[in-house]
C-alpha cells in the first residue's frame, strides 16, 4: 500500500532551495506550549474556538493536544524539527510516508550548529513528536472533501536513528538502515491531498523566537486572501500561538508580548502595521494586522480552493451577506470593511431608519461607495476612550467611598475605645444636637440609630483631644 513501504536505501542531497513546508492545520493551531518548559503534570492542553463557516453557522472547534508519561507535551523547538521534516517530505515528492533524513540534513535546513547539544536536542524532539495525540474535534479541514472533521491522529508514527553509516552492516548482521521517520498516515493523506503552503525558510530561520515564527506561519497562511487581517486577541493568543494565559492573564502582558514578535516580523518586510482596537458591544480586545506591500508569493494550485476564507469574508457572512458577494467586496475594498461593519453594527443596535428596510444592501452599499461615518458615530477608539474615561471616574468615586467608610470605621472603633461614662457623655451631646428634629423625638436613641451614630461620628470628627474636651 503506498506509504506504508521503506524507500529504498538512497543517499538525498540537501536541497538548498529555501522554500519549506507547513501543513495547514498545524498552521491554525498551535501544536504545543509556547516555551521549552513543561509545566509539572501537565500533559493535555485543550484549545477551543468558535469560526462562522461559509454557509454563515458558528461552529465550535475543540483541538486537544496530549503528549506521553514520559517525554511529556510539544515544545517551542519541536515546531522547527516539525517544519524541517516536512521540507524533506516536500522535496522527496510526498511518494512515502517514511521519510529519511540525517541530522545533518535537519541542521542544514534550520541553520542550526552542528554540535552533539543539537544532536540531542533533535533526538528529544523526535520523542516528543512521536509520542503526542491529537483530537481535532471539528477542526480538521479535510482538503479532499472541503470540509471540517473530527479526527484523533498522530504526528509520527516511529523514527530510527542510525548512528552507524546507513547501509553499512556489521559481521554476520542486516545492513543498517537508513534514519527515517514514519509519518502518521492520516497525516501524511492530509499532506498528499494538498492541505499544504509553501513557507519561506530564509525569512523563517531568521526570526529569533518561537513565537515570532509561530506567529509567522500563521499569518502566512491568512495573507493570501486579504492585505488586512482582524482576530480577537485571547484567540490569537491562545489557540495559535500557545501563550499560557494564565501566566500573560490580562491584555497588556498579552500586546507586550506579541509586540516583540511583531517588531520583528515588520522589521522582515513580513508585516506592514499593526493595531489594537477595543470592542465595548464584546467586550474584547482585537488586533488588526495590514501585511507589507511586498510581493506575495503565490498560493499552491490545491490551496486556491480550500478552505481560506479571510477574517473580513467572515465577518460580513456573519452580517447577513453572501459568500460570494463578502469575496469581492473583500478583494475590492479590503482596507474599509472593518470601519464599515462597525458603523453599521452600531445603527442596527440603535435601531437606525437609515438600515431598516434593506440592512445588508446598506452594507454593502457603505463599502462599495466608501459612505462616511453618520452623525453621532464614534469610532471603536472613541467608545474605548469613553469607556475609559467613565471606568476611571467609577474608580475615583469608589476610592472616594471606601475611604470615607474607613474613615467611620476608625471613628467608630475609636468611639468604642472610650470609657463608658465618656461614650454617655458624647451621646447626651449628640440627642441634644437632634432634640430640635421632630423625627429624633420618636426614635430610640440607642448606638445602633443612623441618626445618632451619624452625629456621634461628626462630634468625634471636630474633637482630637478627647479627655481634654468631653467634660465627665
Amino acid at each position: 500500500m503506498l506509504g506504508d513501504v521503506m524507500p529504498q536505501p538512497k543517499l538525498l542531497p540537501v536541497k538548498e532551495e529555501k522554500t519549506g513546508r507547513d501543513e495547514m492545520n498545524l498552521a491554525e493551531f498551535a501544536l504545543g506550549l509556547a516555551s521549552d518548559r513543561n509545566p509539572q503534570g501537565v500533559k493535555t492542553i485543550e484549545r477551543k474556538q468558535v469560526i462562522i463557516t461559509p454557509d454563515g453557522k458558528r461552529l465550535e472547534q475543540i483541538w486537544t493536544i496530549t503528549g506521553s508519561d514520559q517525554h511529556g507535551l510539544p515544545r517551542a523547538g519541536d515546531d522547527d524539527v516539525l517544519i524541517a521534516l516536512l521540507k524533506l517530505a516536500s522535496d522527496q515528492g510526498l511518494e512515502n510516508r517514511v521519510v529519511q533524513f540525517s541530522r545533518y540534513e535537519l541542521m542544514q535546513i534550520l541553520e542550526w550548529p552542528t554540535n552533539g547539544r543539537t544532536y540531542k536536542r533533535i533526538e528529544a524532539s523526535l520523542d516528543r513528536l512521536a509520542g503526542v495525540r491529537i483530537l481535532a474535534k471539528n477542526s480538521f479541514w479535510d482538503n479532499a472533501r472541503k470540509t471540517y472533521t473530527s479526527l484523533n491522529f498522530g504526528l509520527i508514527d516511529d523514527y530510527l536513528i542510525a548512528d552507524q553509516p546507513a547501509g553499512a552492516s556489521l559481521q554476520g548482521q542486516l545492513p543498517i538502515p537508513f534514519t527515517h521517520v514514519s509519518f502518521n498516515e492520516k497525516f501524511f493523506q492530509s499532506m498528499r491531498v494538498g492541505n499544504m503552503k509553501r513557507l519561506d525558510m530564509k525569512l523563517y530561520n531568521s526570526l529569533p523566537s518561537a513565537i515570532s515564527r509561530r506567529l509567522y506561519r500563521y499569518l502566512d497562511k491568512r495573507r493570501y486572501r486579504s492585505n488586512v487581517f482582524d482576530i480577537e486577541l485571547t484567540n490569537l493568543a491562545s489557540v495559535n500561538l500557545g501563550l499560557d494565559l494564565g501566566v500573560r492573564r490580562y491584555a497588556s502582558q498579552i500586546k507586550q508580548h506579541l509586540d516583540t514578535a511583531h517588531r520583528e516580523l515588520q522589521n522582515r518586510g513580513f508585516l506592514g502595521s499593526w493595531s489594537y482596537r477595543w470592542s465595548p458591544d464584546r467586550e474584547v480586545w482585537f488586533v488588526q494586522y495590514c501585511f507589507s506591500n511586498a510581493k506575495l508569493p503565490m498560493a499552491p494550485a490545491d490551496e486556491e480552493n480550500g478552505e481560506e476564507t479571510s477574517a473580513n469574508q467572515l465577518a460580513l457572512m456573519a452580517c447577513g451577506l453572501s459568500q460570494r458577494v463578502a469575496a469581492k467586496l473583500d478583494r475590492a475594498h479590503g482596507d474599509r470593511i472593518q470601519e464599515k461593519i462597525d458603523i453599521f453594527e452600531q445603527l442596527k443596535k440603535a435601531r437606525s431608519p437609515l438600515i431598516a428596510r434593506n440592512p445588508t444592501g446598506w452594507l454593502r452599499k457603505a463599502i462599495e461607495d466608501d459612505y462616511k461615518a453618520v452623525p453621532g458615530y464614534q469610532t471603536p477608539e472613541q467608545r474605548h476612550e469613553k469607556a475609559t474615561r467613565q471606568l476611571d471616574l467609577q474608580e475615583a468615586q469608589e476610592r472616594v467611598q471606601q475611604q470615607e467608610q474607613d474613615a467611620r470605621e476608625m471613628l467608630w472603633a475609636r468611639y468604642r475605645s472610650l470609657t463608658p461614662l465618656q461614650r454617655q457623655a458624647l451621646k447626651d451631646q449628640a440627642i441634644e444636637q437632634l432634640r430640635f428634629l421632630p423625627e429624633a423625638k420618636k426614635q430610640d436613641m440607642s448606638e445602633t440609630n443612623p441618626l445618632l451614630r451619624g452625629v456621634l461620628l461628626s462630634i468625634l470628627q471636630q474633637t482630637p483631644q478627647l479627655k481634654d474636651e468631653v467634660k465627665l
